[in-house]
């Protein structure tokens, strides 16, 4: 009986360590979209800023 409990037991850790990586996996997902986000808001961000560089220079040519 104890060999039976322990294979249960087993099966039990299995079952919960692959669903603690699948929701380790969605999180890294998750991660990775929020990163491509910011990226992308950041480059836009200093996309701007070179645009009001480049007019602050147009002024000071004036």
């Amino acid at each position: 009986m104890s060999e039976e409990i322990l294979k249960l037991l087993d099966q039990v850790r299995r079952d919960i360590a692959s669903q603690i990586e699948t929701g380790i996996d969605g999180l890294r997902t998750q991660v990775s979209s929020l990163q491509d986000e910011v990226t992308g808001a950041r480059r836009e961000a200093l996309t701007h800023f070179d645009s009001v560089y480049v007019r602050f220079d147009r002024l000071e040519d004036e």
